[in-house]
Order: structure tokens, then C-alpha cells, then sequence
């Protein structure tokens, strides 16, 4: 009976150590394998949280997979294993799940394309097929909607019982509301509204395609382990004139509050808007977990949902090894109490034989306990060895978002310096319209003084007009105009007396800069490349002198950098003078246009 009692207490031992690593491997997991399957072969592709599947994933992650077919197949369906649900998606290509810690695999099927699809909700088919003349004459029928009322229609302008203050019209599928909610009288003050007036928000999904600056950013925040992004979209807000002319507003007042419901990603701490001025991240002002609500500054913007699970980690991963450390220490419990017994039974044993295989039993449970311990001590060093690499995140994270203050504050600067020399600039050019003013007023006193002087002997012929514009540094646009440097050239913010060569360019150039023109909507009117032998500068202010310009009209003048036309700035427009700011030499394309703004191909 005592032999089967000692054998009773080591088998409960080892049964505490089996469930005390079951549990430890239970609540961290270390990945498992995703496979995906596509059903036929080369009928689509699939995506996990936006990108190709890299194949392992940590247990418990959240995953978003769609399901994205080619050309000629339609989604299906999923085959699901057994134990894996769908959560509710965007669409049914699009689901949501918690990944296990097992290897599984998930299969999507497509099927060939049908030749007329069904319109759906997001597929009105009032905008797809126009009617005929006989239905159009049937007076049973309702006339066609436009696509603003049916765009009203789909959107949802109340979140948290809250209504948005404007009208809007959502093109992004992936918000389930959306709401201005900044009281209307203060929306009227802030955004300068006059009567008659009305307000329109649009939203639509972001394309990456269209901001680089963008994609990057919500690339960066994607690789930040325990940092996940949610949707982005463009954001803007125009207004209709007493002309129903659509204009988007700029240079607000104040912030703007908005509201977005977030039903499909939940406990979102922020949002990250990203303009041209830069970027800022802005807290989540409210408490309920399916909305978010911030204050944005632009009223144009892209704006991307993001939410953390870094601190509910490290929390976590701290609990999971105060666990495992008292687990550790009952184990010594056990051992001890094990050893007191073994020292009782031995001094009971009257039989040798029954002794010695006692203590061969009680070596292996020793043995098999030591194991047990060094396991526990090497999953407790993966333990610390996690949190720091967490810590590390949390630390990188942060640095980016100095990083980002930091960028901001230097576009301010930026913006800072640039107001300040057109001040300058202001301040020359009234100089220059002064002293233009009294030479213009010298030369009528002589005129009026020696108008009925002799005559001068009538000078010989001028030279040819190639000539001419050699001489004068000039190149002529093949249409009677010309193109030249016309006064003296800026050199790193100093008068000097550098003179700009310039030359016509070459065909290659001259077709580029035509294409470009016609690319932004504008007029090439001349092309010329400058250079300044024996001189280097850092910045530089040329006036050149471009027959046909007037001092109301709109040029813009980009620049040949590499393969890409570069928009340089234009710091004053005279009659036939345009003054330029460069930094560097390289052909030059003056382009009137309906209207300025920046651009880069």
C-alpha cells in the first residue's frame, strides 16, 4: 500500500507539470501556417490584410482575406476547416477571421463570368444602361434617378444618433456612416459661407495610386507589429454657389469635428490625416469602440483608421510570466513535499529490493522533472525575449512620430520662408515699378522739350533677325516671338552681374515640353535652356523677358529635372516679363494655363 501511494504522488506530479505547460503553450502560441487554395487554378488571386499571403501567421491575429478574381471569373464561395468561422465582412469576398494555432487551409472558388451581370447596390443600373426612346415615353415608369440622388440615397449621414450637418455623397464602401458634426452656425463662420450657399461632403476610397506620400505612410504603419490600419479614405468638402457651381473651400477657420462609424474594426484609437502640409495623428475623442470621432484641420485630406493592441500585449505577455514563474514555484512545492515523502517511505521498506527499484522510479521522475523545469526556463526567456522586442516596437513607433512632428515643423518653416521672400519679392518689384514710373516720366519731359528739334540722320538697316537674337542673348519661339534674359539675375539672394546663356532646345526636349503643356491643360509658349558658365549657385532669380505675356495672365513654368517636368516657382508676371526662382540649370517650359498648381511627372 505505501508503494502504491508513493507511485500515486508522482504520477500527480507529473500530471501538474503537464498542465501547467498546457497552459503555457495554450495561452501564447508561436504561428501556424496559412495556405490558400485557389479553385480553378489561375481564375484570381487572394490577399490577406491587403497584401500577397507571406504563409505563417501568429495565432489569435485578426485577418481580413478577399477573394479578388480575373478578368473573365466571378467569386464563388469559400471552403472553410472545420473549427474556422467567417466574421460579417465588406463582402462576401471579403471576410474577416481569427487565426488559429494550427496549420490550415482555405479554399476560394470562382466561377466563369456571367455575360450580363445583375446590377447591384453598388452598381445602379439606372447609370449603367440609359433607357430607350419606348420606355422613355411610358408614363408608368419613374424617370431616371442621376447619380447624386442615388449616391444620397446609399449614404449613411447619422452616426451615434448623431445627424451630419451637411449633405454628402460616399463613395467609400468600406465606412458604414459618416457625420459632420460641428453645429451648422459655426460651420457657416468657420467656412465663410454666403447666402444661398450649400454644403456638400465627398467621400471615397483612398487610391494609392494617386499619393505615393500616402501609400507609404500606411505601408509604414502596417509593419509596425501591434499597429494595425483600418480604411482610408479621401476626404473634401465643397460648396455650391448661387450659379450651382461646384468649389471645394479653402483655407477654413478653426477645426471641423467629424464622426465615423467603424462597425467592422472596432476600438480604434485615432485617426492619421495626411495632406499636403503633412502629416498628424488625432485621438479618438469619444468612448464608444464603433465610432471615431476627431478634429481635422483640412477639409481636404486623406484620413486612415488606425488602432493599437501593443499595451494589451505586453499586459498580457507580463501576466502569462507572473504565471508561469508561480507555476514554477509550486512545482518546487511539489518536489520538496515529494522528497520528504520518499525519505518517510525509505525508512519504512523492509525489502531492499522493493528500495532499489523505488529509487529508480524516484530517478526518472527527477530526470523528467529537470526536463520539465529547463522547458518551463527556456519558455520564460522566449517570454522576456518577446517583451522586448515589443518594447522595441513601442520605441520605434514613437520615433516616428517624432519624426513626423518633426517633418511638420519643418514645412512650416518652409512655408515661413517662402512668405517671407514674396514680401521681398513685393517690395523689389514696387521698387522697379517706381523707378519705371520716373524714367517713363523723364522721357516724356525730353520728348515734349526737343520735339521740334532736327531730326536725326536716319540710321542704317538693323541686321537680320537670327542675328539680332544672337546678339541679345535671346531665342525666338518660330512664331515672331521671343524669349530672353531681361534684367540683371539674382545670385543666391544678391544682385550680381551674371548673365544666363540661353540656347534653343533640342527636338526631343521641345516635343517633351509640348506634351507636357498639353498634359496640364495649358499653352507651351516658349522653350529655352539656360546656363551660366564658370558660375554656380544655390538659388537664383531670373527675369526673363517672353514676348506675349500679360501682367493677368496664369504661367506656370516647369523645369526638365532628369526624365520628370518639374513646376519651379514663378515669383512675378508683367507685361512680356515672367521672374523665375531656380536652383539649378536645365530646359525651361513657359506654359499659360487656366490655373496653377503643383505637379511633377
Amino acid at each position: 500500500m505505501k508503494k502504491k501511494g508513493r507511485i500515486r504522488a508522482r504520477i500527480a506530479l507529473l500530471t501538474v507539470l503537464a498542465i501547467s505547460m498546457s497552459l503555457l503553450y495554450e495561452t501564447y502560441a508561436f504561428g501556424a501556417t496559412l495556405n490558400i487554395v485557389i479553385d480553378p487554378e489561375e481564375s484570381g488571386r487572394v490577399t490577406v490584410n491587403g497584401d500577397e499571403p507571406v504563409g505563417t501567421y501568429d495565432a489569435n491575429r485578426q485577418l481580413t482575406i478577399a477573394a479578388i478574381p480575373d478578368a473573365d471569373h466571378d467569386f464563388d464561395s469559400w471552403e472553410l476547416p472545420d473549427g474556422i468561422e467567417f466574421t460579417q465582412g465588406e463582402t462576401a469576398a471579403e471576410q474577416r477571421f481569427t487565426m488559429p494555432d494550427r496549420d490550415i487551409r482555405i479554399t476560394a472558388r470562382f466561377a466563369p463570368a456571367q455575360s450580363v451581370p445583375d446590377p447591384g447596390p453598388s452598381q445602379p443600373s439606372v447609370l449603367d444602361t440609359p433607357p430607350s426612346e419606348d420606355d422613355s415615353n411610358r408614363d408608368d415608369e419613374e424617370p431616371a434617378k442621376d447619380e447624386y440622388a442615388i449616391m444620397m440615397e446609399q449614404t449613411s449621414d447619422a452616426v451615434a444618433g448623431i445627424q451630419s450637418t451637411v449633405d454628402q455623397m460616399n463613395y467609400a464602401t468600406n465606412l458604414s456612416g459618416f457625420a459632420v458634426s460641428t453645429e451648422q452656425d459655426t460651420l457657416n463662420f468657420n467656412l465663410g459661407l454666403a447666402l444661398g450657399e450649400k454644403l456638400l461632403v465627398t467621400l471615397s476610397n483612398f487610391d494609392a495610386k494617386n499619393s505615393p506620400d500616402c501609400a507609404r505612410t500606411i505601408d509604414d504603419i502596417s509593419r509596425l507589429e501591434g499597429l494595425e490600419s483600418g480604411p482610408a479614405i479621401n476626404f473634401e468638402i465643397g460648396k455650391y454657389d448661387v450659379d450651382n457651381v461646384y468649389n471645394v473651400i479653402d483655407n477654413p477657420k478653426g477645426l471641423l469635428e467629424i464622426k465615423l462609424s467603424l462597425e467592422n474594426f472596432p476600438d480604434a484609437f485615432g485617426v492619421i490625416e495626411i495632406t499636403e502640409n503633412g502629416v498628424r495623428i488625432i485621438k479618438d475623442s469619444d468612448d464608444d469602440p464603433n465610432t471615431v470621432t476627431v478634429a481635422v484641420k483640412s477639409i481636404k485630406s486623406t484620413l486612415v483608421v488606425v488602432k493599437s493592441n501593443l499595451t494589451n500585449q505586453v499586459i498580457d505577455l507580463e501576466k502569462l510570466q507572473q504565471e508561469l514563474q508561480n507555476k514554477l514555484a509550486a512545482l518546487s512545492v511539489e518536489e520538496n513535499t515529494l522528497k520528504q515523502n520518499e525519505a518517510d517511505v525509505k525508512q519504512q521498506q523492509e525489502v531492499s529490493g522493493e528500495i532499489r527499484s523505488l529509487e529508480e522510479k524516484l530517478n526518472e521522475i527527477n530526470e523528467e522533472a529537470q526536463a520539465d523545469r529547463q522547458k518551463a526556463e527556456q519558455d520564460k526567456a522566449q517570454l522576456n525575449q518577446k517583451i522586448g522586442e515589443l518594447s522595441a516596437v513601442q520605441k520605434e513607433l514613437s520615433e516616428k512620430l517624432t519624426s513626423l512632428s518633426n517633418d511638420n515643423k519643418a514645412l512650416e518653416q518652409k512655408k515661413a520662408e517662402l512668405e517671407n521672400k514674396k514680401a521681398q519679392l513685393t517690395k523689389q518689384l514696387e521698387a522697379t515699378n517706381k523707378s519705371l514710373s520716373a524714367a517713363v516720366s523723364a522721357r516724356d519731359k525730353y520728348q515734349e522739350k526737343y520735339k521740334n528739334a532736327t531730326a536725326a540722320p536716319k540710321r542704317r538697316e538693323t541686321t537680320s533677325r537670327e542675328q539680332a537674337l544672337s546678339k541679345n542673348n535671346a531665342v525666338g519661339d518660330g512664331n515672331g516671338g521671343y524669349i530672353a534674359q531681361g534684367g540683371h539675375v539674382q545670385i543666391n539672394g544678391g544682385k550680381s552681374n551674371v548673365t544666363f546663356t540661353l540656347a534653343a532646345p533640342t527636338s526631343g526636349v521641345l516635343s517633351s515640353a509640348n506634351k507636357y503643356a498639353d498634359s496640364v491643360g495649358g499653352t507651351l509658349l516658349n522653350c529655352v535652356t539656360t546656363s551660366s558658365p564658370g558660375v554656380s549657385f544655390k538659388t537664383a532669380t531670373v527675369n526673363f523677358t517672353v514676348t506675349g505675356v500679360y501682367a493677368n495672365d496664369t504661367i506656370a513654368v516647369y523645369q526638365l529635372q532628369g526624365k520628370n517636368w518639374v513646376q519651379v516657382l514663378v515669383s512675378s508676371i508683367t507685361d512680356n516679363h515672367v521672374t523665375v526662382n531656380l536652383t539649378q540649370h536645365g530646359p525651361l517650359a513657359f506654359v499659360r494655363v487656366a490655373a496653377v498648381a503643383t505637379d511633377t511627372h
